[in-house]
């Protein structure tokens, strides 16, 4: 399977009320790759126990948290849902790293 990707433009990602929660790569002013600053830095392990502890299923728990690793698919929407609210996974990490 191919790989997905997606992009958008760095005027716009700039405008994203989470957009310095997350290290990116520009190609031809379009974002085309982003990481996770917080979950990024938190062990895997660590990471995945606290998924399970929560009871998140699915990527959290495969050992794949893709925006631990960096991500392709650069749309508002997925950005919105992994950093959540302050109850989410995403504020979890950030809070435990100090950000």
């Amino acid at each position: 399977m191919a790989e997905q990707r997606g992009s958008v433009s760095l005027k716009s990602f700039t405008k994203w009320p989470f957009k310095d929660d997350f290290e990116i790569r520009v190609e031809q002013g379009q974002v085309v790759w982003a990481k996770c600053k917080f979950c990024s830095v938190i062990l895997r392990e660590t990471y995945i126990n606290e998924a399970k502890r929560r009871g998140l299923k699915g990527k959290a728990l495969s050992g794949t948290v893709s925006y631990s690793d960096g991500v392709t698919y650069i749309h508002r929407t997925n950005f919105a849902k992994h950093v959540g609210d302050a109850k989410s996974l995403h504020s979890w990490a950030k809070n435990r790293v100090g950000g």
